[in-house]
């Protein structure tokens, strides 16, 4: 039986900005998502962003009043963000 070549000693997972600081690229998406479909956010939903996940942030949001006219899912505006 032929030994097995190892072509990687470790694998390193960033668990939300454990290694790298991401929070503000993934708070930039969701903020062009927002406008590009027109929704209404308010300020102090932003923080909500930071180390959860799109869809529910956008099911918060389209759960708002100020968004009772939007048709999408979370998951449409999710994809396009």
């Amino acid at each position: 039986m032929a030994a097995l070549s190892v072509k990687y000693r470790a694998i390193a997972f960033d668990l939300g900005g454990v290694l790298l600081d991401s929070e503000e690229a993934h708070e930039g998406a969701a903020r062009r998502a927002a406008s590009d479909f027109n929704l209404s956010v308010p300020q102090e939903k932003w923080p909500r962003v930071r180390g959860g996940a799109y869809e529910d942030f956008f099911d918060q949001l389209l759960a708002l009043p100020a968004n009772a006219g939007c048709r999408l899912r979370p998951m449409q505006i999710v994809l396009r963000a």
